[in-house]
């Protein structure tokens, strides 16, 4: 084999484009993605035996030259007789051969049916034009001879390096499947093993074709973010079985009730002062910190426990449940408490919902603002059972209690599947706006995270985030129809590409407020809304400390 030096390939392509020649121009991302393209191919060509391209020009009886580049395909033939066959249905393997111009691209798969086709004789091989009229890509004998040879052989290299890379892509995702840690070594030993098998010693599995097999098959390096034992694997697919068929059962349901009587709630904890755990910063840095007011607020937490119909309404009020030392509100604390509409505020010594504020949550939320006749999703929570809302359920009041399998939250709770990560996202980038504002605001004290939890929940009660509430329902497998999500709350409220100046008063805007009307359009900027009350909680963290 002649040695290929790749400066050499650069210098006469860059001689043979002089021509072309238009003057320094900005470079855009499709001269990126060539740029790659060209370097794989001259990379494999250096150091790849098996990316050598073979010519042949096969003289018929009319003297016309054909040449062939055999290239890949992934394809599947059909074996039939050509009688068997009507005219109207094409001939499929002539149709799997992927032509360019006069360059034909056969693959392996074809060039073993023709052969064994030319094989089948009874005493002799098959004529020519008889083997031509079923593969009319065969242009000689010649081509025949060289193709069983080909077949003799199992496959060109190009072939066999395909199936190498198949069998080591395969042994990549079973061990995956099962949750085994892989690193590249492995990827090599299987590669190696694959060579052993398709008998091709010239392949060596080196550092060029292990970093073209990961990038062809998108394969990168990973932080493992939970280790899992074989158990709990099996258990991982049981648990897939019963969710199945408890989507099923629940759909059910909600096709012989209207989807605006089938809710399902949930308990999210968030910490008291929660920000974003990345940040711009300069490259090359090891350690990167983050400014936040207190760093024990960014453990302590308290509970939210917000209810979503199947129709994309959100319930109002609610429910918070603070962390307060006696597990409730003394006087001075409640004489001060912020109470809006649209929030209902309880105590716990932990901060956490018990039994009792379910049945409390049962009684001022649920059944006061549904209808007689309703269908309720909640986790495996042991505090979550026909017993409890039995004893609560007011007369008149008809509900069915759905509670999703054990293990199953993440795939079939539409508020954990969609909801909560949103809705902390838009937290967490409302507070790291009036950090960087530098507003003396406390955001981990009492009343300000209620005004916050209020606002966060007023703007996603708004009609033009009905669909993200929905999307919640289908990607969670509860409806069928996909609804049409353009921008979640905080794509929306927080978008980089709106002014970021009030139109009105000319200061910062935080957030682009929408109100709660049906209009689409009718949208305010926050500034002018917001302005007043952080003045207020200016004013109030002044005077008195809660």
């Amino acid at each position: 084999m002649v040695n290929i030096n790749p400066i050499n390939v650069i210098t006469l392509l860059s001689a043979a484009f002089v021509e072309w020649d238009q003057g320094p121009t900005p470079i855009n991302s499709a001269e990126e993605n060539l740029r790659d393209v060209l370097f794989d191919l001259i990379v494999r060509s250096v150091e790849d035996t098996a990316f050598l391209v073979e010519h042949e020009t096969c003289v018929e009886m009319d003297g016309t030259p054909i040449e062939q580049e055999i290239q890949d395909a992934d394809l599947n033939w059909l074996d039939e007789e050509e009688e068997n066959r009507t005219p109207n249905v094409p001939n499929i393997y002539e149709e799997n051969v992927i032509c360019h111009s006069n360059k034909e691209y056969i693959p392996f798969e074809y060039k073993r049916k023709a052969v064994a086709y030319w094989n089948s004789g009874k005493s002799k091989r098959l004529k020519l034009d008889t083997v031509r009229s079923k593969f009319r890509y065969v242009k000689s004998e010649r081509m025949l001879r060289k193709w069983a040879s080909q077949v003799e052989q199992d496959g060109t290299k190009k072939e066999k390096i395909k199936r190498i890379e198949e069998y080591t892509f395969n042994k990549f995702m079973e061990a995956r499947q099962l949750r085994v840690i892989v690193h590249e070594v492995d990827l090599r030993r299987w590669a190696l093993q694959a060579r052993d098998i398709e008998n091709l010693q010239t392949f060596k599995a080196g550092h060029t074709w292990l970093h073209i097999f990961k990038k062809t098959f998108r394969l990168v390096s990973r932080k493992i973010t939970r280790f899992v034992t074989t158990n709990m694997v099996n258990q991982e697919n049981d648990i897939h079985l019963h969710c199945s068929a408890f989507v099923n059962e629940v759909k059910s349901y909600i096709a012989r009730n209207e989807p605006l009587n089938v809710y399902n709630s949930d308990q999210s904890g968030f910490n008291l002062e929660l920000h974003s755990g990345l940040t711009l910063a300069e490259e090359g840095i090891k350690i990167v910190e983050g400014g936040v007011q207190s760093v024990s607020s960014t453990t302590h937490s308290y509970t939210i426990q917000p209810t979503i119909s199947a129709d994309g309404q959100l319930l109002s009020p609610l429910f918070i449940v603070l962390k307060e030392s006696t597990g409730h509100f003394g006087p001075i604390v409640e004489q001060h408490l912020f109470r809006p509409d649209n929030v209902y505020l309880a105590a716990s010594k932990s901060g956490k919902l018990t039994t009792d504020h379910f049945k409390t949550w049962l009684r001022e939320i649920y059944f006061a603002n549904t209808g007689p006749t309703t269908v309720l999703i909640l986790d495996s929570w042991s505090g979550h059972c026909n017993k409890t809302v039995n004893k609560v359920t007011p007369e008149g009041k008809n509900v069915k209690l759905f509670i999703i399998p054990k293990g199953g939250t993440k795939y079939v709770q539409p508020l954990v599947v969609y909801g909560f990560r949103t809705w902390k996202n838009f937290v967490r980038r409302f507070s790291d706006i009036v950090f960087i504002l530098n507003h003396d605001i406390n955001l981990h004290a009492r009343n300000n995270i209620i005004k916050l939890q209020s606002l966060v929940h007023n703007q996603f009660s708004s009609p033009r985030f009905q669909n993200f509430i929905k999307y919640s329902w289908y990607k969670s497998g509860y409806i069928d129809e996909k609804p049409n999500v353009s921008q979640n709350p905080v794509e929306y409220c927080y978008s980089v590409e709106n002014e970021p100046r009030c139109h009105i008063c000319g200061d910062v805007r935080v957030l682009i407020y929408v109100t709660n009307r049906s209009e689409e359009n009718e949208v305010f900027l926050f500034f002018l809304f917001f302005f007043l009350l952080l003045l207020l909680l200016f004013l109030t963290s002044k005077s008195i400390k809660l």
